[in-house]
């Protein structure tokens, strides 16, 4: 399987104004795909402006000689996984589930 990354060729431009948005957009990422509650009326909402704004992002892409525009599910991808990148990045140890320490040594 190809990466998303390798399947979504975006002009420069684009890009750049998708990557300046990646945080906000992650925060509605991180609502809906790590809820506790999944059917909650948060979750719904975060799912549902995370899909418009990805929706109205494809839609704002040119379809160049160039640059192909990429399928809407290889765009997708793209973005979930900045979403996930950014995440993951500005997480911090405190963020982080409490675990169990596995042995004695662990404890101290």
């Amino acid at each position: 399987m190809q990466s998303p990354e390798g399947n979504a060729q975006l002009d420069p431009d684009s890009l750049d104004t998708i990557l300046s948005q990646i945080p906000n957009l992650a925060a509605f990422y991180d609502g809906f795909n790590h809820s506790l509650d999944p059917f909650s009326e948060q979750a719904n909402h975060c799912e549902k402006v995370f899909n418009d704004e990805v929706a109205e992002w494809f839609d704002s892409l040119l379809d160049s000689p160039s640059n192909k525009k990429p399928s809407f599910r290889d765009f997708r991808r793209l973005v979930i996984l900045l979403c996930k990148r950014h995440l993951k990045a500005s997480r911090s140890p405190t963020d982080t589930p409490c675990r169990r320490p596995s042995s004695p040594s662990d404890q101290i």
